[in-house]
């Protein structure tokens, strides 16, 4: 009778060895260093996050301002639905880059800190705003889709026109934003993992900072 369950192979098992062993080696490393300290890490780590921030909102602010140059632009230079899609596409952007420049102010005022529950606790109230976002994000597309449907149910060819034009519209803006939620928030979550996870290899005894490290 054939067991179904798949064990490691000894490849896979010496790979994350060497893996572990490496993150040994360098703990050991900046142990030695007497600079070096737990604080230093969260400082970093920390640090990250508000760098994570302030990009993304420059990619956001980038996203905006193309859509209302070319919006703006392209608005004047067109007929039909186009006409109505690139005037909403300006529009809605105005929203996103002033959200995006309150976004990267605040993170610029931010000072990196180094209590671990601190910074826990911005880690997921992050994660939050973005997974509430996602779920906005899935609501304009929505309502894109809703509006494109009453566009092609319109007698009224301006009202067919500008509802079909603002209907592509927000399924253009909230499938963008929809990606842009979702892979800042696995970014973010993956980061407070990994500080977790660090955060539960140290401890600190009379002896002084130690590792909960096993094969």
């Amino acid at each position: 009778m054939m067991c179904s369950s798949k064990t490691p192979n000894k490849k896979t098992i010496h790979i994350k060895m060497m893996q572990k062993t490496l993150v040994l080696l360098v703990f050991l490393l900046l142990m030695k260093n007497n600079s070096f300290s737990q604080d230093t890490l969260l400082v970093k780590f920390d640090k990250q996050r508000i760098n994570h921030q302030k990009t993304g909102m420059i990619v956001l602010m980038s996203w905006a301002g193309a859509n209302i140059m070319s919006g703006t632009i392209l608005r004047n230079n067109s007929v039909g639905d186009t006409k109505y899609f690139h005037e909403m596409n300006a529009l809605w952007n105005t929203v996103n880059l002033f959200l995006g420049a309150s976004g990267y102010y605040n993170a610029s005022r931010e000072t990196p800190k180094s209590e671990a529950f601190h910074i826990l606790g911005q880690q997921l109230k992050l994660e939050k705003t973005l997974l509430f976002n996602v779920g906005i994000d899935v609501a304009y597309t929505t309502a894109g889709l809703y509006l494109l449907e009453k566009g092609n149910n319109q007698s009224d060819i301006i009202k067919r026109q500008r509802f079909r034009g603002y209907g592509r519209s927000l399924i253009l803006q909230g499938g963008f934003l929809f990606l842009f939620d979702g892979i800042f928030y696995a970014i973010e979550a993956n980061a407070s993992n990994n500080l977790r996870e660090a955060m539960s290899m140290i401890y600190i005894s009379p002896s002084g900072i130690g590792l909960n490290y096993r094969f």
